[in-house]
């Protein structure tokens, strides 16, 4: 059993990287909406050896295999409204799923289209246990926002969810905060707990009443599914989900 913690994130340990990769050449490569949902995408930053950043990519895939399975996703959020220099929002969240059958998983990945960028490595990994069809396309080239960015699509049978990132140094790491806050988004479509309170708000010698909310979610995914991914020309990422309703 593999558990992430998030925002430190154990299983991304593989993707060490040296150079963040060009946004612009990846928007291309990281677009899965152009395959059915057997097919995934899995991200390497430089390293040594070009067979390593392979590996390594592969080794992505298999983990989206053995999250699409299942994964358990908690999420809790605070955030104290008190004047606009005091506001504070504390965050966590854990994403948990069955990691013990990977070394199977890579045997029967696939390899379908390999993009070998300057500082990067993509690859298409098909699932070849796996049976599927598209869930949803998404076709595009370049840097052209997509139209799922705007707004969030309705997919018959899904939940679907958008994420984005900061703009951290590493792209890799962008892309893959963003695919866990769209898996997020997605759990706390399917299940919140969202409540507003009162509290106490002391500033030295000073007390008032200021208002907080507070969200809570705990939900199971099934098929959980990155469709695309894009850069923005700022560098910040965004993801977009699919999961089945069930």
């Amino acid at each position: 059993m593999c558990s992430i913690h998030v925002p430190v994130f154990a299983w991304l340990a593989f993707c060490a990287v040296s150079a963040p990769c060009g946004a612009q050449s990846l928007n291309a490569a990281l677009n899965a909406g152009v395959f059915d949902s057997t097919v995934y995408t899995g991200i390497s930053g430089r390293m040594s050896f070009r067979e390593q950043e392979r590996d390594y990519a592969k080794l992505h895939i298999a983990h989206q295999i053995a999250m699409n399975r299942k994964c358990v996703i908690d999420y809790g959020y605070i955030e104290l409204e008190g004047t606009p220099r005091d506001d504070h929002a504390i965050y966590d969240s854990n994403i948990a799923y069955d990691d013990t059958g990977i070394t199977e998983i890579l045997e029967r990945i696939v390899i379908v289209a390999e993009y070998r960028l300057p500082n990067c490595t993509v690859l298409a990994g098909r699932d070849s246990a796996a049976a599927g069809s598209a869930v949803y396309t998404s076709e595009r080239t370049g840097t052209e926002r997509p139209e799922w960015v705007r707004s969030t699509p309705e997919i018959e049978g899904y939940y679907t969810g958008v994420g984005f990132s900061d703009r951290y140094s590493e792209l890799y790491k962008n892309i893959l905060v963003a695919d866990v806050d769209a898996a997020q988004t997605i759990a706390k479509e399917k299940n919140a707990y969202i409540r507003g309170f009162i509290y106490d708000h002391i500033t030295g010698d000073r007390a008032e009443l200021a208002t907080g909310n507070v969200i809570l979610s705990r939900a199971e995914l099934y098929g959980l599914y990155i469709i695309d991914r894009w850069v923005a020309p700022d560098g910040v990422c965004y993801s977009l989900a699919a999961a089945r309703k069930e």
